[in-house]
């Protein structure tokens, strides 16, 4: 006998289970920004999420498996949202990039990142590829960028673009992450003058 008023619980609705992979996935990621892949635990990830561990062994057997589909996923997002969607306060292309791109390095998900690319927490040659991958982007996007400002040679924009990304890599690992947007923008202020000298001085030294 069933008895009535009482809500019987079933599997989740398809939009439920996404809402739930979204969650564990994101923990993932802030787990591993905030602290490396040390803090990535099934543990951390029950305590803060009232998930429990069978829960999370069920979708995902192995804690390379989870970090790895927690990475992925935050990649994907990561170059979505950073195709210079934002608006800039520069009118010249170049320059709009320039600022966009460095603020976006400037903050805790690109040091994360950088973490991978540099190897530090493990043999993860797939998330190394798509990394590199969002850099290839980068570069290609910013030579297209130089040419449509007059820089007639294909090559020298996609060496120019590159000397500017590792550029803007180096300012951005120097200074370290910066959480806080308002003190990011103001690091970005006191930087980007100093910057597009450089940068002008290298398209110069390509069209001479």
């Amino acid at each position: 006998m069933v008895r009535r008023g009482v809500a019987r619980k079933g599997r989740p609705t398809a939009e439920g289970a996404a809402a739930i992979e979204e969650r564990l996935l994101s923990r993932v990621w802030q787990l591993y920004a905030d602290g490396g892949y040390a803090n990535v635990s099934y543990d951390a990830i029950a305590a803060t999420e009232r998930m429990s561990k069978r829960t999370i062994y069920a979708r995902y057997p192995s804690k390379e498996v989870l970090f790895e589909a927690a990475v992925s996923r935050r990649m994907q997002g990561w170059v979505s949202e950073n195709r210079l969607a934002r608006d800039s306060r520069f009118d010249a292309p170049v320059q709009a990039f320039v600022e966009l791109s460095l603020a976006v390095l400037l903050s805790p998900d690109a040091h994360a990142m950088s973490r991978i690319l540099r190897g530090e927490d493990g043999p993860f040659a797939d998330l190394a590829d798509q990394a590199r991958q969002g850099l290839h982007w980068t570069i290609a996007r910013l030579a297209g960028l130089l040419i449509a400002e007059g820089m007639t040679d294909d090559q020298d924009a996609q060496d120019t673009a590159r000397s500017i990304v590792e550029l803007l890599i180096g300012c951005a690992m120097s200074k370290g992450a910066i959480a806080n947007e308002t003190e990011r923008l103001g690091h970005l202020d006191a930087q980007l003058p100093r910057i597009f000298r450089d940068i002008e001085r290298l398209v110069r030294g390509r069209r001479s």
